[in-house]
């Protein structure tokens, strides 16, 4: 089976430390709400390490 391969370049500023939220559940929810505003294709998709 051959997996069509799409690449994306993402060009967005980087994770600072001082702008970030001290609530994480805001923090996610502003993240969310930045993706669906820039119209990022699979805002959903997310990594939780």
């Amino acid at each position: 089976m051959t997996l069509p391969v799409e690449h994306r370049d993402f060009n967005f500023p980087p994770l600072r430390e001082a702008e970030l939220l001290a609530d994480p559940f805001a923090q996610f929810e502003r993240w969310v709400a930045d993706a669906r505003a820039a119209k990022v294709s699979d805002w959903e998709a997310v990594t939780l390490a």
